[in-house]
């Protein structure tokens, strides 16, 4: 079972891996969008729920019960947690994006003094809060690259200068920043960023459930 799976950026490879691949998600747009792509990539494997996470209580367990960058709109997280954990046969693993953020997010924050949206998941908020529950759960970091491509100027500023929340800012210093971290290869810009990610995994265990 997915949980959040969004536009499907783990779906499709998770469904390659499994028997069956149960998907909830409370966007139904999303939802209509991922049904589309599974009749287009002829997949026959997968099916949907519309429904919030943490209010879903699925009828069966599952041997694997994952989420990916999905945690950030729950409410309830420690339900939401909770559903993982009970839901789950073998595995119930949660995979979080960390930082650092584009680094000339964080050179415009600390040299031209702008606010700037930084994003929020830090994955130690959420194993402390796993510890309280009662779970031991396992952390695994991983380093990851991304290349993000452009094909003009006005793509490359409004994707990496949509964070500053000043609204009077110096556009030209913040560009200025903005390019010492941008090649271009073949007419097309190129913006490469280093971070990690964490993967929280654990065994269910048997749990007072909320």
């Amino acid at each position: 079972m997915e949980i959040g799976p969004g536009w499907g950026n783990y779906t499709f490879a998770a469904a390659d891996q499994a028997s069956s691949l149960v998907c909830v998600d409370s966007s139904r747009s999303m939802l209509n969008h991922l049904k589309v792509e599974t009749k287009r990539q002829g997949h026959q494997n997968i099916r949907f729920i519309h429904s919030k996470w943490e209010d879903s209580v699925p009828k069966k367990q599952f041997d694997v019960v994952f989420g990916i960058n999905c945690y950030y709109r729950m409410q309830e997280i420690d339900r939401a947690l909770l559903n993982m954990n009970n839901s789950s046969k073998r595995w119930a693993i949660i995979g979080l994006t960390t930082g650092p953020e584009k680094p000339h997010l964080w050179e415009i924050h600390q040299e031209l003094g702008y606010k700037v949206k930084f994003q929020r998941r830090n994955y130690i908020y959420l194993t402390n809060l796993l510890y309280e529950l009662g779970i031991d759960v396992n952390c695994k970091i991983l380093n990851l690259e991304r290349t993000y491509r452009y094909e003009n100027e006005k793509q490359l500023l409004k994707d990496n200068l949509g964070a500053i929340l000043d609204t009077n800012y110096d556009r030209k210093a913040a560009e200025k920043i903005l390019r010492q971290f941008v090649t271009e290869e073949n007419g097309i810009l190129l913006y490469k960023h280093c971070f990690k990610a964490a993967l929280l995994y654990w065994k269910p265990e048997e749990l007072i459930i909320l």
